[in-house]
């Protein structure tokens, strides 16, 4: 009898089979379970700033915000991004950009990321709620490990911005 028909070898090879599966179930529902974690607990930002009127035709601020508060992200980010790019960007620009990248169908999460970062490099402003946006776009990008420690650092020494939500996210990583 052929060895490949022998049954302890069958059984050997479908064991194999069904450790594979499984291990590609549970990989796939890690992924699935921070999906429907960031689902959960985005929203766009809902401080909106006050805002000047555009001089001499410039893409102004306030067309970015305007983008923002009716919900095109896509516009708003595109406004934002060149506002970005001068040198009078300020920290609250940044994490407008980051919003609205973070908001788009689908999310653009590592130039969200990008935008936050520039926010910690200016000190300027809007740092707990940029903690808790970055903790949001590291879960999108399914970096488990980064969005459990800043989300931590929200969850114990907070200013009370998202500090409940953080935990409970902390706590549902902690659970895998």
């Amino acid at each position: 009898m052929p060895k490949y028909l022998n049954a302890g070898f069958l059984i050997s090879m479908a064991l194999v089979v069904v450790v594979v599966a499984l291990s590609i179930v549970s990989f796939l529902n890690k992924d699935t379970e921070m999906d429907k974690l960031f689902d959960k607990y985005f929203e766009a930002y809902q401080g909106y700033p006050r805002v000047g009127e555009a001089t001499n035709g410039e893409i102004s601020f306030a067309q970015a915000i305007d983008a923002y508060r009716s919900g095109d992200f896509h516009k708003s980010s595109k406004l934002l991004h060149t506002i970005s790019a001068s040198d009078t960007a300020t920290a609250e620009h940044f994490f407008f950009l980051g919003n609205s990248l973070l908001a788009q169908k689908p999310p653009k999460a590592g130039k969200a990321q990008d935008a936050f970062r520039e926010v910690f490099k200016l000190k300027d402003g809007y740092i707990n709620e940029t903690k808790w946006y970055f903790g949001l776009a590291s879960l999108k990008k399914k970096e488990k490990d980064a969005a459990r420690t800043i989300l931590w650092e929200i969850a114990r020494k907070g200013s009370g911005f998202k500090q409940a939500e953080a935990r409970k996210i902390v706590d549902s990583l902690l659970e895998d």
